[in-house]
């Protein structure tokens, strides 16, 4: 199934001992819809399926509507044992886009970010909107594409190649610690 390949691969990288089974579990009918967070008020979107593309893809880089087109038809969660997340008004859900090619690459780092070059600077770059780190997850962004090939897949097969699937990392933020940006590295990298 889907649900055991995600909870493998997450295993096989950072190892058993880190998967919280008993929460984590399949988004089903989620619609896309913005929700505006109790504590601060901001709005954020949570995991959801739908259709995801940019004119990034198809305008800028030549890419066909079919190829800058992701589905996203199940969302898996995966949660990670942690005893500092905190779930109350004071954090905020935010998402990072991963590439599931090269996630074996966070064996070193653990679910531990690290901070790496990106549009502003070295930093953890995260967002409120599930869709946009599905973006990231999916295709390779301008600022990280200079040395890897703009737009090349960032998202993995199954083993028996039914599925293609993205890695979006999902963290309970404290609000205030947030420093915020205008502009992605889709828009005006």
């Amino acid at each position: 199934s889907l649900q055991q390949h995600a909870i493998s691969v997450i295993q096989a990288v950072w190892g058993p001992e880190v998967v919280n089974r008993a929460l984590s579990q399949e988004y089903y009918d989620r619609a896309t819809a913005k929700i505006t967070h109790a504590g601060t008020l901001g709005e954020y979107t949570p995991p959801s399926r739908g259709q995801i593309t940019s004119t990034y893809w198809t305008a800028d880089l030549g890419i066909s509507e079919e190829r800058a087109t992701a589905r996203i038809e199940r969302v898996v969660r995966v949660a990670l044992f942690n005893d500092s997340a905190k779930f109350d008004e004071s954090q905020v859900p935010l998402y990072h886009g991963l590439a599931a090619r090269s996630f074996a690459d966070w064996s070193k780092s653990g679910p531990a970010f690290v901070a790496y070059p990106g549009k502003f600077g070295d930093g953890i770059y995260l967002t409120p909107s599930f869709q946009m780190a599905c973006m990231y997850a999916f295709r390779q962004p301008r600022t990280l594409g200079a040395s890897t090939g703009l737009a090349a897949p960032r998202f993995a097969a199954t083993p028996d190649g039914k599925w293609n699937y993205l890695m979006c990392y999902q963290v309970m933020a404290a609000a205030d610690a947030i420093e915020k940006f205008k502009g992605t590295a889709f828009t005006d990298a």
